[in-house]
């Protein structure tokens, strides 16, 4: 009986043990995906930046009000 129990406990354990892994998995997931949506909207946002920093310049070099 004794064995029959300890048997149950461990393949509880083994159970959680594994569904945490796939959890910590799909974390790990999600968070690549986000780090690349993060880089994605930064890199984006950089250009925009550089794009009218750059118009700016040039209306100042044109001596464009």
């Amino acid at each position: 009986m004794k064995v029959g129990v300890s048997r149950t406990c461990s393949k509880n354990n083994m159970k959680i043990r594994t569904s945490t892994f796939a959890n910590e998995q799909e974390v790990t997931k999600s968070q690549n995906m986000m780090q690349v949506g993060y880089e994605l909207v930064r890199s984006v946002n950089l250009a925009h930046s550089f794009s009218i920093q750059f118009r700016e310049e040039q209306r100042n070099t044109l001596g464009i009000e």
